[in-house]
């Protein structure tokens, strides 16, 4: 019987993408807020992380908060994101408080493209 070592899979779990409200940490950026998207992902041991595909850096969860000061966000399944993507025919973010914002720095925002659909 062929032995393979174990993946990245078996010891993450409950993986959820985050739209939130962030203060920028660097570039140009730095001390905007503005809507921002990033997935949250715990350990077997209980350890929260924050991947930030903008940076591509993994970051405490604790840490990733404290740095961009987040206070407000909603945290989706990958159903609920499959549902949204389908509902609103774009990536997010989904929620009013945030679209706001995003509609503030991108006034292209929310224009659907057609034929995007998950599930």
């Amino acid at each position: 019987m062929k032995q393979t070592l174990p993946g990245i899979a078996d010891y993450i779990k409950d993986v959820r993408l985050v739209h939130g409200l962030v203060v920028g940490a660097m570039g140009e950026n730095y001390g905007v807020r503005y809507s921002h998207g990033w997935v949250e992902f715990k350990m077997n041991d209980g350890s929260e992380f924050c991947f930030d595909s903008e940076t591509g850096f993994v970051v405490v969860k604790s840490t990733f908060y404290t740095i961009g000061k987040v206070k407000e966000a909603c945290a989706y399944t990958r159903e609920q994101v499959h549902a949204q993507i389908n509902r609103y025919e774009h990536y997010g973010p989904w929620e009013s408080f945030l679209v706001e914002v995003e509609k503030g720095v991108n006034p292209s925002f929310g224009r659907a493209k057609k034929g995007v659909h998950y599930g």
